[in-house]
């Protein structure tokens, strides 16, 4: 539809009129109100998003990225337990959802659920073995419990994704983390 090329060209206020427009003569289109919630959700109004993503989902049962950018939105606005709920909607309706699976281990590991976040992180490397975040949170938690050696193999896993999809910060803070944690597994 317009109003979603218009989203990802980034001209959210033409997006917004043609997507608003669109809902004015069918209020049941759900791709509509995810995709004015996409444009809320960019413009940084999260409340205004929110309220588009709830109704996506009431008309797009189905799709698991509603439920997830509503997650996104909650998490933006701290609502955590409202943000876990929200993820755990998307891999309900869709088992293989490494973003969303990351989200919820990295509200876990603010929760110092570390047991629930590496879950998490697992699932969600599970869902797409070449998505580094998973690999890098699973680190952390690995950091967290003293298991050096597990932190030091999935950092660097981590970091090869980051180098291999020419993703150079987040590589650059994955190297650094292994060495950290490097100097932390040695034994003298």
């Amino acid at each position: 539809n317009l109003g979603g090329a218009l989203l990802e060209g980034n001209n959210f206020q033409l997006a917004s009129d043609y997507l608003q427009r669109a809902l004015e003569l069918d209020p049941k289109l759900g791709f509509a109100h995810y995709n004015l919630g996409l444009v809320r959700e960019q413009e940084g109004d999260c409340k205004r998003a929110i309220a588009s993503f709830k109704k996506a989902i009431e008309y797009s049962k189905n799709a698991p990225e509603p439920p997830y950018h509503l997650g996104m939105c909650y998490l933006q606005q701290g609502k955590l337990d409202r943000a876990k709920d929200a993820f755990n909607q998307a891999v309900k309706i869709n088992p293989k959802y490494p973003e969303a699976y990351y989200n919820l281990g990295s509200i876990w590991f603010k929760q110092s659920k570390l047991q629930e976040a590496l879950e998490a992180f697992r699932k969600s490397a599970e869902a797409n073995s070449n998505y580094p975040n998973a690999y890098y949170g699973a680190g952390l938690v690995f950091i967290q419990l003293k298991q050096y050696g597990d932190a030091v193999q999935v950092l660097q896993f981590a970091r090869d994704l980051y180098n291999a999809q020419k993703n150079p910060q987040w590589a650059k803070n994955a190297e650094q983390l292994l060495q950290q944690t490097q100097n932390l597994n040695y034994q003298p």
